[in-house]
């Protein structure tokens, strides 16, 4: 059938690819990819055979989700998207291609598979409840640590993964490690390849590990959770909830009930309903 697979593929171990991937990568007509001479390598590594491999990355975006929109809809051709490694459109090209194909009503299917950041979060040991992936951090120093001050500010209770590059790991961790030294990391390293390493522990005690290397390669996913351990995450109690919903009020007279409990509910991760009731039973 014409349409567009999205096809998650290994992030290191070929043996990470499924089944369902595999046999339709042999099905397909068309297989989209950021390096054809990569995807080419790893087709043949599952023995899928010849297929016809179109280069889609982010320098030609344009052009090939035209030309591959065209195989869909004039030609009836079936076309794979996938990446690199791992999941497409997980901080990799691919969404304008998507986009487009369900603007013009082509059926989009996923396939899905290996993803470096649910990898990581499956065994960082960090609270998983509620976790934001936020792509790759700035080039520049200063933009860099801003984000990172930025992000911890805005989600104080929520653990954030990112990707960063071995070139400036040391440099993020020691920003990471002035800006909260008491968080938890947990750092990915060549994530199901032969070199895995996983590093768990303080800002400092992370830097320290990756300190000691003579070179640092690989690809690098993190996990950081502001707090230092999950007691840190437990709920305020009823009394203490009160007196911080009575100062945000005397700090912010025209803010609602509503709006203030919305405020402690983003903050501590609780439901909004519960904290607006608790602060009407207050007020009675």
């Amino acid at each position: 059938m014409s349409q567009l697979h999205v096809v998650a593929t290994p992030i290191g171990n070929v043996q990470d690819i499924s089944f369902r991937a595999q046999k339709l990568l042999t099905t397909v007509d068309i297989i989209a990819c950021e390096d054809t001479r990569h995807t080419r390598k790893l087709l043949n590594l599952l023995e899928v055979g010849a297929k016809k491999l179109v280069a889609y990355h982010e320098h030609n975006e344009r052009a090939s989700s035209t030309y591959l929109l065209q195989m869909i809809l004039q030609e009836g051709k079936s076309v794979a998207l996938v990446t690199d490694a791992g999941t497409p459109c997980i901080s990799d090209p691919g969404y304008r291609l998507i986009r487009e194909a369900h603007a013009q009503g082509i059926r989009v299917t996923p396939l899905p598979g290996p993803c470096a950041v649910s990898a990581l979060m499956s065994i960082s040991g960090l609270p998983n409840a509620r976790w934001m992936f936020i792509g790759f951090l700035p080039h520049k120093s200063l933009a860099r640590k801003a984000e990172i001050e930025s992000w911890l500010q805005m989600a104080p209770q929520t653990t954030i993964v990112f990707y960063e590059s071995p070139q400036r790991i040391q440099d993020t961790l020691e920003f990471v490690k002035e800006i909260h030294p008491q968080a938890r990391l947990c750092l990915g390293r060549e994530l199901t390849k032969l070199h895995e390493e996983i590093v768990v522990g303080t800002p400092a005690e992370v830097f320290q590990t990756l300190r000691a290397r003579a070179v640092i390669k690989g690809e690098i996913c993190v996990a950081l959770s502001p707090h230092k351990d999950d007691a840190s995450l437990n709920p305020p109690s009823v009394e203490c909830l009160r007196q911080e919903a009575q100062s945000i009020a005397t700090q912010n007279p025209t803010h609602s009930k509503k709006e203030v409990a919305a405020q402690l509910a983003a903050k501590y991760g609780l439901k909004k309903k519960d904290v607006y009731n608790m602060l009407c039973q207050d007020s009675r």
